[in-house]
């Protein structure tokens, strides 16, 4: 029976050992896991700010891009406004064409 209880106790330490054995690991293991997702947490916050940061700028030059195009074409609308004024045409076509309003006696009716 002394045997028998020695055994047991033997028996029992190994498992008690064995426990521990297995929870150290398994307290390292998740260690490990956790530091790895902190890693890899840490990364994914990293890229996403550069990815925001990027984003961001492009978004800002695209807008001043559209505020140069706004403005020239405001300019163009103001050009095409003065160029297609009664006056400007009256003198483009008196200088550059030699043209002239016709007088009473020039003009001529033709009747079909």
């Amino acid at each position: 029976m002394y045997i028998a209880s020695k055994s047991l106790a033997a028996s029992a330490a190994v498992n008690t050992t064995l426990q521990q054995g297995i929870d150290h690991l398994c307290h390292k293991y998740l260690t490990f896991v956790l530091l790895f997702l902190c890693v890899i947490s840490t990364f994914s916050l990293i890229y996403y700010k550069d990815l925001y940061r990027r984003s961001f700028l492009r978004e800002q030059t695209l807008v001043l891009l559209q505020q140069k195009m706004q403005i020239r074409w405001e300019q163009l609308l103001l050009e095409k406004a003065a160029v297609s004024s009664e006056r400007h045409i009256h003198s483009m076509v008196l200088s550059k064409l030699t043209m002239h309003i016709p007088r009473g006696s020039e003009v001529m009716l033709l009747k079909l």
